[in-house]
């Protein structure tokens, strides 16, 4: 039988011909044969590596080729991802959500197209089932000319059997896939699907090496009638269960995914599969017969626990296998569990057997268990647990001592890691937004591992490593970096560091540290919350240090973060507390063996130092410097009575400071008041361009200073843009730089701030841009308002180049403030113009657009303007307040300044002014129900659009970009024109165009818009789809006037679906919310809600709903929806009391009427289809008939949107119910 089998596989000939010598076996074979047969479809192509079964009996004609459309609907195909056994999977593109998606076309067969689709829908149902983040999501089915396809999530990065090809993993990195894997197979089957294909092919990687299951094309619901599978062998060989490889298909149960995952795991452990053979049979057969080899015979690193589990899989038996893929899961884990543990345990011996690193000489002392907690929140970092340590307390406490005496200790262990150091800045506070991210980042680039976290920055962090490669890797200045960049999101920012420092982390450990947290930026602490929640799961230890106080005071936003990481466990605070009396007394016993000092003398130390460490160790050196504490005869003594020493020392740690420094020469004490100037870290170049002295005499002195006076610690060398060398320093301690920053008289603080301001500009050049913030700030004490303006300015515009709103319009407004001291001229109002213009646009994206605030800021604008005559600079300052006026719902104000805007555009013929006219005219038309002349504005704004000039002024004009904004408003316009194919057309552009700016409030802006044509085409799933995008994005990008919109139109999307209650409650949370509801989409967003109530039938909810939209519409004249809140009013006072018949038949008329009116077709048909349903109730056919053919006969096209379907469908019911009159008649 076996020789028989075999030849019929390899020959190609029928079982009547590899019988002919004994034709006593023929009906065995014949019976095996058709069990091959059946599952031929399903094996081809499924074996790339194996080889296929032959295929006889064949007579069709070969089929030509397919040739593939370039779109599937709203789908556009891209490019061949792979080919399944059932199909051909494509990369897509949604052009809709303008999203990646893939698209499985299935295979073309024999079977009738019924067939197929059915086959379709059952594996798309099956998916749609399955919600978890380890199966592919699946989101649409359907057929477009003869083929039918399913789309489904795109994982972007390769299938598990490509990743195999080029890496070997670690035991440890096999089990946690293969648990992985486990946890989603455990959710399939909960739901009774089992997969049946488990493969690596069948198993993407996404970005972060987390499996994501796909394909379950032959996946078989275990509530269903299995006797049909009967003898089919239905699978991938290799990977084959024994009871798939016996074709006993009806008796599979998850046990058999088990099996397929086990050998998935083997291979991965292994790098060979368990069972290999020259042919397909004999494979079948040693899946049936044969025991694999043990993993450890091959690879003898494997624990051998998790050899027992994988065997233990790979059981020929279902019942000797795992119950469950939760319980081979729970196995799994609890060995890497056990793993870890060891690993840590073998860290902390290699920790605590370490010697200290040559030459250093530590005095530190207590700190002992704050060094411990530190050194277990690395070692569980270090194992794949990462965690946010917070070390805090008060100036001089020692948080950085600890933290560089923690690096020295974990240094000597010689245990590889990465370090990024990132300090935020008090000059800066609240301003420069990422400010310590980009300095850890920097320190990444000039660290021991520098070349690997270039080659990372670039490929997963581009727009970061922008920002900070050095300008001798960048020859472009900043400004035109930036202005050819596409344009990144806060949470595209966000996505590309956790990216690239999850891929570093995967390398070694990495530490980041980040100091003086409390005066870190919003941008900041909003990038931290995001990457501490995900580091969790990575060998990232973030430590930071703040003052609490500090923190309480200023009620800063780490506050309310730092609760919500330490409720997720992944905070933990490290409070230090000042040193007690005990650890005076062994610190002197190490500094001062065999001292002699009386207890008084170590009360008063302690006294006047108050417990900090940093000031304990300088009064010391200090006594020490001056003899009062002198060895004698090998012994310590005291020289000075301590009365003495009480009355000569100063009171406060202050006081011991500025004694400290009045111990100087003269010329050191110049050197360090000058580097003051600059900062808590300085440079050498810039102390002595500022001093007039040389540049090395300056860094010979500050070493000095560093080793023998304890001012201030060597940082690094640097090179300026000018390729100026330098030497980076810091003070010892901020109190340091404080007390000699303070000692300045007022002439001598502004003249050395200007002289530092200018030498930061001299070394930088072209790229002074690069820290307008800090040179803002020093030109601004410098007394020189115009200057600080100026850079006020520049770096409001930096920070809303990366949508640091917050931050924008904190620079914006100090830019203002130093203003106020300039005389009025038209100088000075063209600076504040400036300001105030760039103040708005970030309080229209940082608040609702009726805030007053944005009020304030256009209105003192538009002052200004009126100041200084008309000109180009009064538009944007108009555009701000027209938008504002809008948004209030004052209509016919927006109109006149829309107006006002096209005028003063014509008259100065500027063309970018002139299609932020038609842009601000074509929507505004619309609101009043003017399409006409709504569609003759936004084609002239759209025709007008030049991207390369155009898109950058969306930040000054409503914080969009113009074109999408007029191609979604026109797709409004061509629907209510009765254009709804156009309609959709535009709207895909305008979301496809908003994508690739990568602007997030103009995609959210045309995401409102084009779910809004959706909804008016009562387009229910698609509305849903992108209301929730929009919201996600509103979420993220803090965009609260689109965030309402969203949940408006979710509402109304959840209603329509079915779910009436739930619906109506997102709608007001909507109103809620604010934002796009109060009046600009009031109107609409109630005739929404009173749709919903509708369909719950709460007509007299629904009735007050619409009574609130008129009073609205009659309020501020935006009538875009005028028509349908008549028409609905007509149609619930017909449900609620067929006593109001006449009352209805008025309302039908008046949305009738007004919908000529505004040329709004598409409502007329509307309308008039229920006018038409009415007068069929009263028997009035021919009336009904006559009204609805006339405005039907209209349309071009469309006919497939709802609207038109029901038109038609009811016409072709009155028709025939005209038809049966005539003949009874």
């Amino acid at each position: 039988m076996h020789r028989l089998l075999e030849e019929l596989l390899n020959s190609g000939n029928t079982p009547e011909v590899v019988c002919r010598d004994c034709p006593e076996l023929l009906p065995e074979v014949r019976q095996r044969w058709q069990e091959f047969q059946l599952v031929d479809e399903q094996i081809r192509a499924l074996l790339p590596g194996v080889g296929t079964f032959p295929t006889v009996y064949s007579t069709a004609p070969p089929q030509p080729s397919l040739v593939l459309p370039a779109a599937f609907g709203r789908y556009q195909l891209r490019s061949r991802l792979g080919v399944g056994g059932f199909g051909v999977v494509y990369l897509g593109h949604d052009t809709e959500l303008d999203r990646h998606v893939a698209i499985k076309l299935l295979h073309a067969q024999a079977r009738p197209i019924e067939v197929q689709h059915n086959f379709a829908l059952q594996e798309a149902r099956r998916l749609a089932q399955l919600r978890h983040p380890g199966i592919v999501a699946v989101h649409d089915v359907g057929v477009h000319q003869g083929q039918l396809f399913i789309v489904s999530d795109y994982i972007e990065g390769s299938d598990l059997g490509q990743w195999l090809g080029v890496r070997r993993p670690t035991w440890s990195d096999a089990a946690a896939i293969a648990a992985a894997v486990a946890d989603a197979l455990a959710h399939a089957h909960a739901r009774l699907i089992v997969h049946r294909d488990i493969k690596p092919a069948n198993i993407l990687l996404n970005s972060d090496t987390t499996p994501v299951l796909v394909d379950f094309g032959l996946a078989l619901d275990e509530s269903q009638d299995s006797s049909s599978s009967r003898g089919v062998v239905a699978g991938t060989p290799s990977y084959m269960s024994p009871e798939q490889a016996s074709g006993a298909a009806h008796r599979i149960d998850g046990r058999t995914d088990i099996y397929s995952l086990g050998v998935v795991l083997y291979e991965m452990l292994t790098g060979q599969l368990p069972f290999r053979a020259r042919n397909t049979y004999e494979l079948l057969r040693q899946v049936r017969d044969d025991e694999p080899q043990p993993p450890r015979q091959l690879i003898d690193d494997i624990p051998p626990e998790l050899e027992r589990v994988c065997l233990k899989a790979l059981a020929k038996r279902q019942h000797d296998r795992q119950t469950s893929a939760a319980d081979f899961a729970a196995e799994l884990r609890r060995i890497l569990s056990n793993s870890i543990q060891e690993d840590q345990a073998t860290l902390r011996l290699h920790w605590n057997t370490s010697p200290p690193l040559p030459g250093l000489k530590r005095r530190t002392v207590g700190r002992q268990k704050e060094l411990q907690e530190m050194e277990r929140a690395f070692v569980e970092a270090a194992s794949g647990q990462g965690c946010v340590l917070c070390v805090t307390g008060e100036p001089g406490i020692g948080k950085t001592t600890l933290i560089d005496d923690f690096l020295s200790e974990l240094s000597a262990t010689n245990y590889p890691y990465a370090l990024a150091r990132g300090r935020c800045s008090e000059r800066l506070a609240g301003t420069e937004a990422y400010l310590p991210f980009l300095e850890a980042l920097e320190s990444l680039l000039h660290g021991e591992y520098a070349e690997t976290a270039a080659q990372l920055m670039k490929s997963a962090a581009p727009n970061w490593y922008e920002q900070v490669a050095s300008t001798a890797a960048n020859e472009l200045p900043l400004e035109q970096r930036i202005a050819e960049s596409r344009a990144a999101s806060q949470q595209r920012l966000k996505r590309e560091l956790a990216t690239c420092l999850r891929e570093m982390a995967r390398q070694r450990p990495l530490l980041i540290f980040i100091d003086d947290l409390h005066w870190a930026d919003p941008s900041t602490v909003d990038l931290l919350a995001y990457l501490a929640g995900k580091c969790d799961a990575m060998s990232i230890l973030f430590v930071l240090t703040y003052r609490p106080t500090d923190l309480a005071l200023t009620k800063h936003l780490f506050g309310p973060v730092k609760l919500d990481l330490q409720a997720r466990g992944v905070c933990r605070e490290l409070a230090l507390e000042f040193l007690p009396r005990s650890d005076l007394d062994q610190y002197l016993s190490l500094e001062f063996p065999n001292h002699d000092f009386p207890n008084e003398f170590a009360d008063m130390v302690h006294a006047r130092t108050e417990g900090s460490p940093l000031f304990m160790v300088d009064l010391l050196r200090y006594l020490r410097d001056r003899q009062v504490l002198a060895q004698e005869q090998e012994r310590w003594i005291l020289r000075q009575s301590v009365p003495d020493l009480r009355r000569e020392l100063p009171e406060s740690v202050r006081g011991m400071i500025q004694r400290k420094i009045d111990q100087l020469g003269g010329d050191d004490r110049r050197l360090l008041v000058a580097a003051s100037v600059q900062g808590y870290e300085f440079d050498s170049a810039v102390v002595a361009k500022v001093l007039g002295r040389d540049p090395a005499e300056v860094e010979d002195r500050l070493g000095e200073l560093n080793r023998v006076h304890a001012f201030v610690r060597r940082v690094g060398e640097l090179e300026f843009p000018d390729r100026t060398l330098t030497v980076q320093y810091c003070f010892v301690h901020v109190l340091y730089q404080n007390v000699l920053y303070d000692s300045l008289q007022p002439t001598r603080r502004a003249s050395l701030n200007g002289a530092v301001a200018q030498a930061l500009c001299a070394y930088y050049g072209d790229n002074s841009v690069e820290l307008a913030g800090v040179l803002a700030m020093l030109l601004k004490e410098a007394r020189d308002i115009k200057g600080a303006a100026k850079y006020f300015l520049i770096a409001a515009q930096n920070a809303a180049r990366v949508y640091a709103n917050h931050e924008t319009v904190i620079l914006a407004r100090r830019g203002i403030e130093v203003l106020s001291a300039l005389p009025d001229t038209p100088e000075r109002a063209h600076q504040e113009l400036a300001l105030q213009i760039t103040l708005g646009s970030a309080l229209f994206a940082t608040n609702d657009w009726t805030a007053s605030e944005v009020e304030l800021a256009y209105t003192r604008a538009q002052e200004l303007c009126r100041e200084l005559g008309e000109s180009s600079e009064l538009f944007p300052a108009l555009w701000g307040l027209f938008l504002f006026h809008i948004a209030r719902g004052e209509i016919w104000t927006g109109i006149e300044q829309g107006a006002h805007l096209l005028n003063l555009a014509q008259r100065i013929r500027d063309p970018g002014l002139l299609l932020q006219a038609h842009h601000a005219l074509g929507p505004t038309y619309g609101l009043v129900g003017n399409w006409e002349a709504a569609q003759t504005h936004l084609e002239q704004a759209i025709a007008g659009y030049d991207r390369q000039i155009h898109h950058k002024q969306a930040f000054f004009y409503g914080g969009h970009d113009p074109c999408v904004c007029c191609l979604s408003y026109s797709a409004k316009a061509r629907w209510m024109l009765g254009y709804p194919e156009q309609a959709l057309q535009l709207g895909q552009q305008a979301i496809a165009l908003a994508s690739d700016l990568g602007h997030p409030t103009s995609l959210a802006h045309t995401q409102l818009s084009v779910a809004m044509v959706h909804q008016y085409l009562r387009n229910a799933s698609e509305t849903l789809a992108l209301a929730e995008a929009l919201q996600k994005l509103a979420a993220d990008q803090g965009l609260p006037y689109y965030l309402a919109g969203g949940l408006v139109l979710q509402g109304w999307a959840i209603a329509e679906l079915g779910h009436g209650e739930e619906g109506i409650a997102l709608i007001q949370k909507g109103f809620a919310t604010g934002g796009s509801t109060r009046a600009h989409w009031r109107s609409y967003s109630l005739t929404l809600l009173a749709d919903a109530h509708g369909k719950c039938q709460n007509l007299t909810e629904g009735l007050v709903a619409l009574e609130d939209a008129m009073t609205v519409v009659a309020a501020t004249g935006i009538c875009i929806f005028e028509p349908e809140i008549y028409r609905l009013k007509g149609e619930f006072l017909l449900s609620q009391d067929i006593q109001k018949s006449a009352e209805a038949e008025a309302c039908y008329g008046e949305a009738i009427a007004i919908a000529r009116r505004q040329q709004a077709k598409t409502l007329e048909l509307r309308a008039t289809l229920s006018l038409a349903r009415f007068y069929e109730r009263q028997g009035r056919f021919a009336d009904g008939q006559a009204a609805l053919s006339t405005i039907y006969g209209t349309f071009t096209e469309g006919f497939g949107t709802p609207d038109l379907v029901d038109a038609a469908a009811h016409l072709k019911r009155l028709s025939r119910t005209s038809s049966r009159d005539a003949a009874s008649w």
